[in-house]
């Protein structure tokens, strides 16, 4: 957060004693708008408070009714995940508050990454519990980045009042650790680790640890979460290709010898039903796969095809329930590892990891039913601005 010119980090120090038992302590630091950061030497939070392991981790800072606060994910002697809150008037006097209410079910071993945001008055709450019981909220991934979205922040009793029940914040396969904040302009933004913990990836043997998501503004619409590709990415757009036709068991391409960079925009009729092959090779022998179907109301991704698999102990595919009966919109972007799915408008995103070889950089559909249009944007390299 920005205060007084800087830009003000708050972090984990994470380390470990020649017995290997972890100490963690959260610091802080700042930017000034040089660029250069200095850092505090004395931790803004020692320890954790009696009571709580040293799982203590992911300091998220806000300001709110003219105080400070800080969330950060934790764990109880017991092994319950929590999360905490501190306050005050400054972040260098914080005091511990308590424990956030925000539901009464329990929410596994640990949880981190609590980020709170506010949308038009209501907070909504992100957050990755570690070991949440399937019953309450269904998922596939190791672990979920969870969410939900309540009436009111009462910071007397430290509730989320009247929340909704937990939801997952992306339907795909590798999205994790969602950071979020209020910009000064209001808006709502997120960005997400694009990676798991705990799971091997193909990047692994070559030093490379994840990535992050583009960033995402987040808007209520009559009560429900919706995540949307922020309006600057247009910026990146370069020429743009555009058709339209009918979807039909002969592969139709859409777009050859791809940088594996680009954009694109599909609409289905009502009576759709059929394959998208993203990282395809030229006999779709390899690809990643969207499946739709918009009669029976379904939309998956299917990884199984593709040439690095990994993390297949959890599944190959992911599915997500859409209205029946009704059109269907899915803004696309891929970005050479990365694939980012926002169906209906920012409704629900499915995000994926793809390792393709170097031949698979063709997008083609097939299917037995149903129009389609269909934009596409080679996206320009930000790294070699």
């Amino acid at each position: 957060m920005v205060i007084e010119d800087e830009l003000v980090l708050a972090y984990t120090g994470n380390v470990r004693d020649s017995d290997w038992q972890r100490k963690s302590y959260q610091m802080l630091a700042r930017m000034n708008k040089a660029g250069e950061i200095k850092k505090d030497q004395r931790p803004m939070i020692p320890a954790p408070p009696r009571g709580y392991t040293h799982e203590f981790r992911d300091p998220q800072v806000f300001e709110y009714q003219e105080n400070y606060w800080l969330l950060i994910g934790a764990q109880t002697e017991t092994l319950e995940g929590k999360v905490l809150a501190y306050t005050g008037k400054s972040l260098e006097t914080l005091h511990f508050a308590g424990s956030l209410n925000f539901t009464d079910q329990a929410m596994g071993f640990m949880v981190e990454c609590p980020n709170l945001v506010f949308i038009d008055g209501k907070p909504v709450f992100l957050f990755c519990p570690q070991g949440l019981d399937k019953k309450i909220m269904n998922y596939q991934n190791i672990y979920p980045n969870a969410y939900i979205v309540a009436d009111s922040f009462d910071t007397d009793s430290l509730s989320l009042v009247n929340p909704s029940s937990l939801a997952n914040l992306d339907h795909g396969f590798d999205v994790y650790a969602t950071q979020a904040f209020n910009a000064p302009d209001g808006r709502a933004l997120a960005v997400s680790w694009v990676g798991l913990p705990e799971i091997d990836y193909p990047s692994d043997s070559e030093g490379w640890a994840h990535c992050l998501s583009l960033v995402k503004e987040l808007q209520l619409k009559d009560g429900q979460l919706y995540q949307l590709p922020v309006k600057e990415l247009i910026e990146l757009r370069q020429e743009r290709q555009s058709m339209d036709g009918k979807i039909s068991q002969q592969p139709l391409t859409l777009a050859e010898e791809t940088t594996n960079c680009y954009e694109m925009h599909l609409d289905f009729s009502a009576n759709s039903q059929g394959k998208l092959h993203l990282y395809s090779d030229t006999q779709q022998d390899h690809s990643f796969i969207i499946d739709f179907d918009t009669k029976n109301g379904m939309i998956s991704v299917d990884r199984s095809h593709v040439s690095n698999p990994f993390a297949q102990e959890y599944g190959t595919t992911r599915t997500l329930t859409i209205d029946k009966n009704e059109s269907l919109s899915l803004q696309i972007f891929v970005d050479h590892s990365v694939c980012e799915i926002f169906v209906n408008g920012g409704q629900a995103v499915l995000t994926a990891r793809v390792f393709p070889n170097h031949e698979e950089k063709n997008v083609y559909l097939e299917g037995i039913s149903g129009d389609f249009s269909a934009d596409f944007w080679c996206l320009r390299n930000m790294k070699n601005d």
